[in-house]
């Protein structure tokens, strides 16, 4: 998790998400959304860290490969660090 973390929501984004105060505030959370909407799979995935990483784990476990080449940016960038982290399973 926290290297999901790292990767997607450390820096400026989380903290204009704290100050934004986008976890209380459903308006807040449309209008990051909305600024963001690239970089999240659902709208939802914006309430907390957390639940990115629940979202772009489902989305991980129900694309096929060819879905995963129809994404671009941050969203495949999602996919394939959970499909580096699984291949990393086949070595365990």
């Amino acid at each position: 998790m926290n290297q999901f973390y790292e990767a997607f929501w450390s820096g400026p984004m989380y903290d204009e998400w704290l100050a934004e105060n986008v976890a209380e505030d459903m308006e807040a959370q449309e209008a990051f959304y909305a600024k963001y909407e690239d970089q999240f799979f659902t709208e939802y995935s914006v309430s907390y860290p957390d639940e990115d990483i629940a979202e772009a784990w489902v989305y991980f476990l129900f694309s096929t490969a060819e879905e995963v080449e129809m994404y671009d940016g941050v969203l495949k960038e999602k996919l394939l660090f959970y499909i580096s982290i699984s291949s990393s399973f086949d070595r365990l």
